[in-house]
C-alpha cells in the first residue's frame, strides 16, 4: 500500500472514531438521545446498543421513561 494511501485511511479512521466518541458522549449528557446518534453515525438501533455494551456505556433511561413507555 501506498504511504499516502495508507496515511489517508488512518486519518479517516482517526475523524470516524473522533466522531463517535463526540457523539457518544452527547448521548451520554443527555444532548442527543439514541436516534440522534443512529442518524449522524448511520447506524441501526442495534448497532448503537453495540456500541454502548463495547464502551461499557449505558442507556439513558429512568424509571420515569419505562413507566410512560405503556
Amino acid at each position: 500500500m501506498e504511504r499516502s494511501v495508507y496515511l489517508r485511511e488512518v486519518i479517516r479512521k482517526g475523524v470516524q472514531a473522533d466522531k463517535e466518541e463526540r457523539w457518544l458522549k452527547k448521548y451520554s449528557t443527555g444532548e442527543a438521545d439514541m436516534m440522534d446518534v443512529c442518524r449522524e453515525m448511520d447506524w441501526a438501533p442495534w448497532e448503537f446498543l453495540d456500541q454502548l455494551k463495547t464502551r461499557n456505556m449505558h442507556l439513558n433511561v429512568s424509571l420515569e421513561d419505562w413507566l410512560n413507555s405503556e
